[in-house]
C-alpha cells in the first residue's frame, strides 16, 4: 500500500504581519467550514477598508456573505473595552481565555441573526482587533479554536 502524496494547501494563513493590509489571510472559508462541521462553497473574497464604529478595518467576506464575515483592524483602547463594545447587540455572551489578549463569543440581536467572534491582542506595538459575524451554527468549542487561530496569527 502506498502512501497519499501531500497536497500543497490552498491557503496560507498570516503569520501575524507587520502592517494589516487585508482581512482574509486571517482565516480561510476552509478552516471556518471544518471547525463548524459546516458544507458550504463561495470561498472568500477581500473587500478592502471599510469604516467601522471605531476606525478603519479590512473586511473579508465568506462564502459571498452567507458563511461570515470577517473585520480585522486596530483599536486605540484597551482589550477589555473592545470586548465590551463587542458585546454591543448580543446575548449569552462567553469569554474565552487563554486567546490573544481577550476574546469572546455571543449570539447577536442583529437582523442576520448569527454568533459574533471577538478577540484583540496588542501585537506589533499596536491593539490589533478580529471580530467574525458568523452565520454558520458552531460550538462553544469551534468557536473557541476559531479564535485561537485568530488570536495566533493577529
Amino acid at each position: 500500500m502506498s502512501k497519499p502524496k501531500p497536497t500543497a494547501p490552498t491557503f496560507t494563513p498570516a503569520a501575524s504581519p507587520v502592517t494589516l493590509s487585508a482581512a482574509c489571510p486571517f482565516l480561510s472559508s476552509d478552516e471556518i467550514l471544518k471547525l463548524t462541521g459546516q458544507s458550504m462553497s463561495g470561498g472568500s473574497k477581500d473587500l478592502g477598508q471599510v469604516k467601522t464604529k471605531v476606525g478603519t478595518a479590512y473586511e473579508c467576506q465568506y462564502g459571498a456573505g452567507v458563511l461570515g464575515e470577517l473585520f480585522v483592524g486596530t483599536n486605540s483602547t484597551s482589550p477589555a473595552s473592545f470586548i465590551t463594545a463587542s458585546k454591543t447587540g448580543c446575548t449569552a455572551p462567553v469569554t474565552v481565555p487563554g486567546v490573544g489578549d481577550a476574546a469572546m463569543h455571543c449570539k447577536s440581536t442583529g437582523s442576520d441573526g448569527g454568533t459574533v467572534l471577538s478577540v484583540a491582542k496588542q501585537s506589533h506595538g499596536q491593539l490589533r482587533t478580529a471580530q467574525l459575524f458568523l452565520y454558520a451554527e458552531g460550538t462553544d468549542d469551534s468557536y473557541a479554536a476559531i479564535m485561537k487561530l485568530l488570536g495566533d496569527r493577529l
